[in-house]
């Protein structure tokens, strides 16, 4: 779960019990978000991120580790990746949808 106001990810067990918080209000050189609108986890257990006001989506480790970041979006809100490892970004502003 993202939340756009205090820009973090929030992460739940199964049946709603909250288990931790990761990832700080910031910028992608600080390996932060600003603003994090969608979210996946891909096949490798990789947490990808859409980070709005940073124009990127992050990615992170299952333990809110930055790994890497991608990509230069005029507004990133969703994102899936396929069982082929297709990452699919969408872009609001300028509706259109990336596949990477």
């Amino acid at each position: 779960m993202t939340d756009t106001k205090s820009c973090h990810v929030q992460v739940f067990e199964r049946f709603e019990q909250f288990l931790s918080t990761f990832i700080k209000k910031g910028t992608t050189a600080s390996k932060q978000l600003d603003c994090p609108c969608g979210i996946c986890v891909g096949p490798e257990q990789f947490v990808y991120v859409c980070d709005n006001k940073n124009k990127c989506v992050s990615v992170f480790n299952t333990s809110g580790e930055f790994v890497a970041s991608f990509g230069q979006f005029s507004s990133p809100a969703g994102i899936v990746i396929d069982d082929d490892g297709f990452v699919y970004v969408s872009d609001c502003y300028v509706s259109k949808v990336y596949i990477m």
